[in-house]
């Protein structure tokens, strides 16, 4: 159930958006429009029915096409393919006075991430709710969608009591026509303080749609984050501005491990951090799906505690402590709370640093995680360096001490901000290496596993769109030490 408490996190961010709500409102009719008494209780049980209807949307399409897309909330909506599509089924939100359309044509084409939208204007667009939670797919010549609209719950339950909500109950004189054109998202939540660059009618190619992602979605993140700033802060003592979003990244990977117990897991990762400028000093909104205590080398699908995680975080720039607290997005909801100190020192070209880290979590209780690593650039152009990492980790929740080694030596090629070489970075911070790492895990006294794994990473368009490909081997306690093969692959967008 962690997807309810994303869908709320981008709930919220929608109506922090200006200019959204009213947008939203549904269209005013005029007082000699309204029917009386005794229509009304005529109709309610047939707006009642459709109003029930108007909360999902169920349909199959025929039609060429090759498409993907999962929503929740505008926000949160990603889209990519092209269809043009005759479907039948429930058609989820209805204009308001009208009945319910179980058939019609669909045309889309473009791409939509986290709501930026590098859409086609094509005729027949889909009319999704901002709020709308759904997914669909499209291969070849059919395809499925289906989704659930929140609003119309609300709609449901207000009519319940004779209130219309969306103001789409029957009858009505004059019933607003269908757009005859448009995009994949209705709506367009423009922020008036930080506006999207201007979009064409159509995109001549994907790199067009591409550059428009790149330089907009950070735009609109920026936007969000104006807004929830704003909105906790008298307009009096608002006077600084919210910086650019420069710390978004978005990866998709699939990771393939080999029998004995083997598995294929798909992972995703977000990871954004913002500061209030106008809040307390040094105070930060993230939101991060790689957010864990657990050993720094644990695979995704051993993770304890996967899905997003949504906090704050004020840091101590000069005693090297930051303390997070926050929520992570299981059902029930899990809340966390994280202090660490991270002081480094130099020796020579050596560099070193060390982590002490105290947790909480309201369903395993306290934890400490302690890691001590150095590091060395080498060669002339500094673009080797070579790693070693010593964690361990304790918590109310696990049986022993949990302990990882690790050895790590990278070609660091092209870093994502050169001027950061011979600093503290990972493969993450590259858009162009080649890393081999070696790993022992233990519990106690005891080794449970060893894995090596070589990771290529090279862009493939600009220094936007890069992709990863990290074979290796793997040995288990558990499967009597027997040679497993593992695969990751993935695609990161960095902005």
């Amino acid at each position: 159930m962690r997807f309810l408490w994303v869908f709320l996190i981008f709930l919220t961010l929608s109506w922090a958006v200006p200019g959204m709500a009213e947008d939203q409102q549904p269209p005013e009719a005029n007082e000699s429009s309204q029917p009386g008494f005794f229509t009304k209780v005529l109709w309610y049980l047939p707006n009642r029915v459709m109003d029930a209807l108007d909360i999902f949307r169920l349909r199959v399409g025929v039609g060429p096409g090759m498409e993907a897309g999962a929503r929740i909330t505008d926000v949160g909506s990603l889209y990519l393919g092209h269809s043009r599509t005759i479907w039948v089924g429930l058609p989820g939100e209805r204009v308001p006075g009208d009945f319910p359309h179980f058939m019609g044509a669909t045309q889309k084409e473009g791409l939509v991430l986290f709501g930026v939208d590098a859409s086609d204007v094509q005729p027949n667009p889909p009319t999704y709710d901002f709020s709308e939670i759904g997914f669909q797919i499209h291969l070849g010549p059919a395809g499925v969608e289906a989704g659930i609209i929140p609003t119309e719950i609300v709609d449901f339950l207000f009519g319940l009591i004779g209130k219309d909500f969306s103001g789409d109950d029957l009858p009505r004189k004059t019933t607003p026509p269908l757009p005859e054109s448009g995009r994949v998202l209705r709506l367009d939540h423009e922020n008036r303080t930080f506006p999207l660059e201007p979009r064409p009618d159509h995109f001549i190619s994907t790199h067009q749609r591409l550059d428009y992602l790149q330089t907009n979605l950070p735009i609109r993140m920026r936007g969000y984050m104006h807004s929830m700033d704003r909105a906790f802060v008298e307009d009096e003592l608002a006077t600084m501005e919210q910086p650019p979003v420069t710390d978004l990244e978005i990866g998709v990977w699939v990771e393939f491990l080999s029998g004995p117990n083997g598995n294929t897991n798909f992972d995703q990762s977000i990871r954004l951090d913002v500061e209030f400028p106008n809040m307390e000093r040094n105070l930060s909104l993230f939101v991060d799906s790689d957010y864990n205590d657990e050993l720094p080398g644990t695979d995704s699908a051993d993770k304890q505690t996967p899905g997003f995680v949504v906090g704050f975080r004020r840091q101590l720039k000069k005693m090297k402590v930051s303390a997070d607290a926050g929520i992570k997005s299981r059902w029930p909801p899990e809340l966390f709370a994280r202090v660490r100190w991270r002081p480094h020192w130099e020796w020579g070209d050596t560099n070193f640093r060390f982590e002490q880290r105290l947790f909480w979590e309201n369903e395993d209780g306290f934890g400490v995680l302690s890691s001590f690593e150095g590091f060395r650039w080498l060669g002339e152009e500094d673009h080797w360096i070579f790693r070693n990492l010593t964690a361990g980790r304790f918590s109310e929740s696990t049986e022993g001490f949990e302990w990882q080694q690790s050895f790590i030596l990278g070609h660091m090629t092209h870093l994502v901000e050169e001027n950061l070489r011979e600093e503290n970075l990972s493969t993450k911070h590259t858009l162009q290496c080649l890393a081999l790492t070696t790993s022992m895990f233990g519990k106690d006294r005891h080794q449970d596993k060893y894995r090596a794994t070589l990771l290529y990473r090279q862009p493939v368009y600009k220094e936007f769109v890069l992709v990863e490909v990290e074979p290796g081997l793997e040995w288990r306690k558990e499967n009597d030490w027997t040679t497993q093969y593992r695969l990751d692959v993935g695609m990161v967008l960095i902005f």
